[in-house]
């Protein structure tokens, strides 16, 4: 039978294929002892790679979890954003729908009161024109009128120079004068020459009343 001495770490296939020497009551002491040293040397380095890959494990554990909550933390904060750019934009939209509905009001309001103003005006100017007709139709009357006084009273002050002295008996209602229709119809010229003089110059003054 061959004996192997274990030489450094074997292998575990290795190991399974080590045969110990034997000795009078079993197998040799030192190669006893040797092959449990090298078990126990090897089962402490195993031991230390196994704590070692623990440790590794546990790191690359602790930086998935700080990874995962990372991206939680990046999730929920961008959630946390886009809920905000909604709101500011829902906000943004409503302002912007209440000021142009301000604005049409404001629109229509002036636009309503400008039209009010424009029919006052149209309205005023009516008037204006229909009094301005009703002065000249006034106008044209009153020196109709005086015209056609004026000729009545313009033959008796001239017959009046060729006509005899009446007896001076008292009369208890005796016509007026030529004397007295003289200034009667002066201020009737007057008139008519003041009235004439409006009418062209359209003043629209009011012509002086006869005098007394």
């Amino acid at each position: 039978m061959r004996t192997t001495e274990p030489q450094g770490q074997a292998a575990p296939s290795e190991r399974a294929a080590v045969r110990l020497p034997r000795a009078f009551h079993g197998y040799g002491r030192t190669a006893t002892d040797a092959l449990i040293g090298e078990l126990t040397a090897r089962q402490a380095e195993l031991e230390r790679e196994s704590a070692s890959l623990r440790e590794t494990v546990e790191r690359l554990e602790q930086e998935v979890a700080r990874h995962r909550n990372r991206e939680q933390l990046i999730g929920k904060t961008l959630l946390a954003a886009m809920s905000h750019a909604t709101t500011i934009r829902e906000a943004a939209r409503r302002e912007a729908d209440l000021a142009l509905r301000k604005s049409r009001t404001e629109v229509d309001r002036r636009t309503a009161h400008a039209e009010a103003i424009e029919r006052d005006r149209a309205d005023t100017e009516r008037e204006l024109l229909r009094l301005r007709r009703l002065a000249n139709d006034v106008q044209s009357g009153l020196e109709s009128f005086l015209t056609q006084a004026l000729h009545q009273l313009r033959p008796e002050a001239e017959k009046a120079p060729e006509a005899a002295p009446a007896p001076a008996e008292p009369v208890a209602s005796a016509p007026p004068s030529a004397d007295g229709q003289e200034p009667l119809v002066e201020a009737l010229e007057e008139t008519l020459k003041v009235r004439s003089l409006d009418s062209r110059s359209g003043s629209g003054a009011e012509a002086p009343r006869p005098r007394p």
